[in-house]
């Protein structure tokens, strides 16, 4: 289980840091990763708070990338440091 000092994570920040991690330092989108938690459809409210939460704690980074003429995804990775 990953740890951040005396804090542990929840279990769906770990569940995240997890299929996260095992993808290698790839750049994952919201949809690619909803898929590998098991959520059918969409990423929830939930995991969008997860994912923010990772972030803070420094475990995954994220970026805003292109996508078509006008448009913008979010794609997270685990943290290369």
């Amino acid at each position: 289980m990953i740890m951040m000092g005396q804090s542990e994570l929840k279990p769906l920040e770990q569940r995240i840091c997890e299929v996260i991690q095992a993808e290698n330092g790839k750049w994952l989108t919201r949809g690619q990763i909803a898929h590998l938690i098991g959520r059918p459809g969409q990423i929830h409210p939930n995991d969008i708070a997860a994912l923010d939460r990772l972030i803070a704690l420094d475990l995954i980074e994220a970026k805003q990338a292109i996508r078509g003429v006008v448009g913008t995804r979010w794609e997270y990775r685990i943290l290369v440091k």
